[in-house]
């Protein structure tokens, strides 16, 4: 390890400016939160030991050696930022469709990608910023750069986590966060338990939204996201009700003291309002972006009844998706 090191050149770095930026600058207590993980992908052995070697044990670094081990690990425990290392042979193809698959999936939409790239793989790096990454890191690697520009890209995703937890505002659509519907909900739910009251949700989905994605850019996507959310939060009008962006793609549109009847009159209106947007997407069925909605009427019955009531309306969900998409299937 020692001569790892010394072709480093990290012992003239100083093992506690490292230390700082591993700790984000702070002096860690005893109860030091749980490290940052990072997934780190295609990695060479001399990489992987620069990453190893900086960052000593304070980062949960996961290595993926191909796509398909990445794309699996960041399903199974989201990372917090992912490092992709672009061999000097490697496929621009494989490179960029990894970064839009992170960029759709919802386990790490939000997560910082920095590239690693020597100076032959600079275009594939450059188109890869504009489609998502948030950064380029040239090879061979300084470890005093790494860390500093890791931690960065880490303090501003800890900033926007924290943000939007606290606002209750999701920094992509402007309608409310996943955190603040399921407090909504629960609230709802037991207050229809106590009142003997029906609640309704609908699951709103975009219809082959992955492939938009893919064509135009997340930033494009993005876009559509937000005016889809403002035309869907202007038809849910009652103070009780609320619409939030739920995974990915989709939205969810809690409808509190509303029965069955009441709710398919809501859905509708959405679904017209999204074909009355037009917006456009030449490649999906009438040339428009649409949506697909699962509606679930239940009155609670116990205080741990709402999953399986949000798992109707994902049921009823993927009912519309298989009759043809661009409508609403109910349950029960």
């Amino acid at each position: 390890m020692c001569e790892v090191r010394s072709s480093l050149g990290l012992e003239s770095l100083g093992v506690a400016v490292l230390d700082a930026f591993s700790y984000g600058g702070q002096v860690q207590s005893m109860n030091m939160p749980m490290p940052d993980k990072l997934l780190l992908i295609n990695a060479s052995i001399a990489n992987r030991a620069v990453f190893k070697i900086t960052f000593k044990g304070r980062r949960d670094i996961q290595a993926a050696s191909d796509a398909g081990e990445a794309m699996r690990f960041a399903d199974r425990t989201p990372p917090d930022l992912i490092a992709l290392d672009i061999g000097d042979d490697q496929d621009a193809g494989i490179v960029h469709g990894m970064i839009k698959h992170f960029r759709n999936a919802p386990t790490t939409r939000n997560t910082p990608i920095v590239l690693l790239a020597g100076a032959a793989q600079e275009p594939v790096a450059i188109r890869g910023l504009a489609l998502g990454a948030v950064d380029f890191i040239s090879k061979p690697l300084s470890p005093l750069v790494l860390a500093a520009r890791v931690q960065r890209h880490l303090d501003l995703k800890h900033e926007r986590d924290n943000l939007a937890h606290h606002s209750g505002v999701d920094q992509v659509s402007g309608v409310a966060s996943l955190s603040h519907f399921d407090a909504h909900a629960d609230r709802e739910w037991r207050r229809a338990l106590r009142h003997h009251t029906k609640v309704s949700v609908a699951v709103i989905d975009v219809d082959n939204f992955r492939a938009y994605n893919d064509l135009h850019g997340y930033v494009a996507g993005d876009e559509v996201l937000r005016q889809l959310a403002g035309a869907l939060a202007d038809e849910i009008r009652r103070p009780s009700d609320l619409l939030a962006r739920y995974h990915g793609d989709q939205f969810v549109a809690l409808l509190p003291d509303t029965d069955g009847t009441g709710a398919g009159h809501v859905a509708d209106r959405l679904l017209d309002r999204v074909r009355d947007l037009r917006l456009p997407y030449a490649d999906n069925d009438g040339g428009h972006v649409t949506v697909s909605i699962g509606l679930a009427t239940l009155e609670p019955n116990s205080r741990d009844g709402l999953p399986e009531f949000l798992s109707l309306a994902a049921d009823a969900l993927g009912s519309a998706k298989q009759s043809g998409r661009n409508q609403l299937k109910t349950l029960p």
